[in-house]
């Protein structure tokens, strides 16, 4: 298991940014037996908040040996894809069908529609009163 951890609102100033356990990891711990939690790994991308020396420490004293990237264990490529399920099924699957089918006679305002329609969808999403649709059509 890797946990790919995110933050972006961290400052870059040492002293502002090391967070808690809590605030690096969310609730990402709380239903994970001891056991799992032994095979958690921190995926650091390289950024240069994270290579604050302060932050560094904080990072090889929370995940001791499990550190992929940057001054960890595991080193990894700077701007290397993440050990995410994402990177490595999700994005190629759409990518695929998107450009399983040439969609001749369209235009840019079509596309502009389609992109309107799309983040209409979502929002509904997101509000929860979305319908399922088969087409773009649906908003």
């Amino acid at each position: 298991m890797v946990a790919n951890l995110h933050r972006e609102n961290f400052s870059t100033h040492e002293k502002r940014y090391i967070p808690s356990k809590e605030e690096l990891c969310g609730s990402l711990f709380e239903d994970l037996p001891l056991s799992d939690l032994r095979n958690v790994w921190f995926q650091h991308d390289g950024t240069p908040p994270h290579k604050v020396s302060g932050v560094q420490e904080y990072i090889r004293d929370t995940f001791q040996q499990q550190v992929i990237g940057y001054g960890g264990c595991v080193e990894w490529p700077p701007r290397s894809p993440d050990l995410n399920p994402l990177n490595f099924f999700l994005w190629g699957s759409i990518q695929q069908r998107v450009y399983a089918t040439n969609i001749e006679g369209t235009s840019k305002p079509y596309y502009g529609r389609l992109c309107q329609r799309f983040t209409c969808h979502v929002l509904q999403c997101a509000a929860g009163s979305a319908v399922p649709c088969q087409d773009v059509y649906c908003c």
